[in-house]
């Protein structure tokens, strides 16, 4: 899972500026692919579209979206960066059959790990590779 941004310099509603980044102005998006960069599914982020924030977190929401229509889950394996990093959507994927692997920042903001002490943990420099 991965947010990318499609090129847009025209006027539309839609499109968004993000500065700071490379690609400033365009449309938003989050996308299902595959290890070969093949899209399996995909959603346009256009603004306050979703009213559940209040429920469950917006990238839990949106990773359970994407994933949703993948045929016999139990032969993939999703990876998703810190865009996406939520501990709530590490363990719902499991439950819908997937295996589930993400990067998580050293000092994340209101997500604890749900476990004390990990099954295995390696020490690598200033990263720590936990398994649950």
């Amino acid at each position: 899972m991965e947010e990318m941004i499609i090129v847009y310099y025209g006027t539309n509603s839609l499109k968004q500026f993000i500065r700071g980044k490379p690609i400033r102005f365009g449309h938003k998006l989050w996308a299902l692919c595959g290890s070969k960069g093949y899209c399996f599914n995909f959603s346009l982020k256009y603004g306050k579209e979703f009213n559940i924030r209040n429920v469950i977190p917006l990238d839990t929401w949106v990773g359970m979206k994407l994933t949703e229509n993948i045929v016999n889950p139990s032969s993939y394996t999703v990876y998703f960066d810190n865009s996406f990093t939520n501990i709530d959507l590490l363990k719902n994927l499991p439950k819908l059959g997937f295996r589930a692997t993400e990067t998580i920042q050293e000092n994340p903001i209101n997500h604890k790990c749900p476990s004390e002490e990990p099954v295995y943990a390696e020490e690598r420099k200033k990263h720590i590779l936990f398994c649950i």
